[in-house]
């Protein structure tokens, strides 16, 4: 039955990099995976911080995302503009001049040599973003994920997942910074963007994401 098929689920965020010491796309997953209450059954979570590297962004896809192959993928990571959860819609076959953690640039402007300039995410964006809104947390669609390791991870990974077969879902999320003072509002006045936000914000997208996960695989087995 394809209601209670296993369903693999993957979490990504990252460490710190030039200018940002504490970064909370990765320090919240250790909470995360320990919170999780999945709307379904049968499902299997495992968290990932990666290093803000070019090439270790590269070998995490070719092989620790490869190996794992999830039927979802949510990566997170921190946007100095964002002021809520921004639901990323596509991602770019370019890269930035910015230099990583270790002070290296990549190197050239395509990620992927003779790959589609523009990959679309498969997440249910608008909505995650009726979801999360309708629980109060601030959360918008973006069709820019930039030229930096957000969008690479990005694009990599939904080049993978449409080289695989089954339904999978691919997307990432940038959150603000989760600032002591409350710098960083949501849309709500005096709302805080905090570690509790996060965390139930994450649990909203990835139930469902399970939720839409069930429903493809149904639509799939049907149509065998």
């Amino acid at each position: 039955m394809t209601d209670q098929a296993p369903i693999r689920i993957l979490l990504t965020g990252f460490g710190p990099f030039p200018g940002v010491r504490t970064n909370p796309s990765g320090a919240f997953l250790k909470h995360f995976a320990t919170g999780f209450s999945p709307v379904s059954r049968n499902v299997t979570l495992r968290v990932e911080t990666l290093a803000t590297s070019w090439t270790g962004v590269e070998a995490f896809v070719a092989w620790a995302l490869a190996d794992y192959d999830p039927h979802i993928a949510l990566h997170f990571g921190i946007h100095g503009r964002a002021d809520g959860f921004r639901i990323e819609t596509r991602a770019r076959n370019r890269a930035g001049p910015h230099a990583d953690v270790d002070g290296k640039r990549f190197g050239k402007t395509q990620l992927v040599a003779d790959a589609p300039p523009l990959l679309h995410a498969n997440l249910p964006a608008h909505k995650l973003v009726h979801s999360l809104r309708s629980r109060g947390l601030p959360a918008n669609p973006s069709h820019d994920a930039g030229r930096y390791l957000c969008n690479m991870l990005l694009y990599l990974s939904l080049k993978q997942a449409g080289e695989t077969t089954g339904p999978r879902q691919t997307g990432f999320i940038h959150i603000p910074q989760i600032a002591d003072a409350g710098r960083h509002k949501s849309g709500k006045k005096g709302a805080r963007f905090d570690m509790v936000t996060l965390l139930e914000g994450a649990e909203i997208i990835a139930n469902r994401c399970i939720v839409a996960h069930r429903r493809l695989a149904r639509k799939a087995s049907d149509a065998r």
